[in-house]
């Protein structure tokens, strides 16, 4: 299967605990698959950034508030729909920069041609790439909607415009051939945890996504 992932899009999910926290050992991963296989772009990644990474910087504006299957109690949601992330970000007329940057060390990181944006429900969005409004298709598929451009020129950045509310589940830089490979850090689990997240917020993403592999990585 990775052999054909240079001529369609395979996605690996790095999933595991705080020691994976910085995208430091998934981007590591990354390279090294990207390198073997083709593909670019850091994969998914939240709209709230709590913890920085080596491999993308993120402002957001608004007050948004996140909901996680792990972590304080006080941060779950009442519907446990917290998505593939595991998490999950509600905002309101935000606007979300997010830039690749990693370096000679996270090269193939640090661009990326294609880009979705997870949300719970149907909302009003604009992408904008080196000062371009992008058009986005949109998918919905059971309980998830998917709005997807395809870049014609790699970017290292990309602006979100929320109007009005929107619930993100996260956003996917990605290059439309070979792998991608998503951090997933969960500070404080051992896996369990995993079992908090409802079937309806991840079964939509893997009958859409080419998951090839799922890592787990927890103490």
């Amino acid at each position: 299967k990775m052999q054909n992932a240079g001529n369609r899009h395979l996605r690996i999910m790095h999933y595991g605990d705080s020691q994976i926290e910085c995208d430091r050992i998934s981007g590591i991963l990354r390279q090294e698959f990207q390198e073997e296989f083709g593909g670019c772009g850091v994969g998914l990644v939240p709209a709230l950034q709590t913890v920085p990474t080596y491999t993308t910087g993120q402002t957001i504006s608004g007050e948004p508030e996140q909901f996680m299957a792990f972590g304080p109690a006080d941060l779950r949601g009442s519907d446990n729909f917290y998505g593939p992330m595991a998490k999950r970000t509600e905002v309101w007329g935000s606007t979300i920069t997010l830039s690749a940057r990693g370096g000679k060390d996270y090269s193939h990181s640090c661009s990326f041609n294609k880009v979705t944006i997870l949300t719970k429900d149907a909302a009003d969005l604009n992408l904008t790439v080196k000062g371009d409004t992008i058009e986005l298709d949109t998918a919905n598929v059971d309980e998830m909607y998917f709005y997807t451009a395809n870049l014609e020129r790699g970017a290292s950045s990309a602006t979100i415009r929320v109007n009005g509310h929107a619930s993100i589940l996260g956003i996917q830089l990605d290059g439309s051939r070979g792998v991608s490979v998503d951090n997933l850090p969960m500070r404080g689990c051992s896996g369990p945890e995993l079992l908090n997240i409802s079937r309806a917020s991840m079964s939509p993403f893997f009958a859409r996504e080419n998951v090839g592999l799922i890592l787990l990585q927890y103490g």
